[in-house]
């Protein structure tokens, strides 16, 4: 079992990953910001961070910086759809800050429960 942050802006993406993560035996807690993960991560860490890049209030690319500088050891994946722009520039840009691996949405179940096993095992790569 992995115990997980997901961290997600639309809360009904949220809901639906949340439910299929818990499911798939991971225990979860979730955060619609950054400022909110940041509160949540630091009151007690998890195992792995499930990171949106475009959200409001603080987004994923400087949390995933925050993140990182407090703990360095934490493991991230990033999430994006690109809202507002492409995509693969977010992506790129949250794996040159330390982010484990990058899912562009949509993704497939077996997508993210495979990148989550590969991170989890210590074997990176986008």
């Amino acid at each position: 079992m992995t115990r997980i942050l997901l961290v997600d802006d639309d809360g009904p993406f949220r809901q639906m990953m949340h439910e299929m993560l818990e499911r798939a035996g991971h225990e979860v807690r979730d955060a619609a910001n950054g400022k909110i993960a940041m509160d949540l991560d630091r009151e007690q860490p998890g195992d792995l961070i499930l990171m949106d890049l475009v959200m409001p209030e603080k987004e994923g690319l400087e949390t995933i910086g925050d993140l990182l500088r407090s703990r360095p050891e934490a493991k991230i994946i990033a999430m994006s759809g690109g809202n507002r722009v492409d995509c693969d520039v977010f992506l790129d840009v949250a794996l040159r800050l330390g982010a484990k691996r990058a899912l562009g949405k949509p993704f497939s179940r077996a997508e993210l429960l495979s990148a989550i096993d590969q991170v989890m095992a210590g074997s990176a790569g986008a």
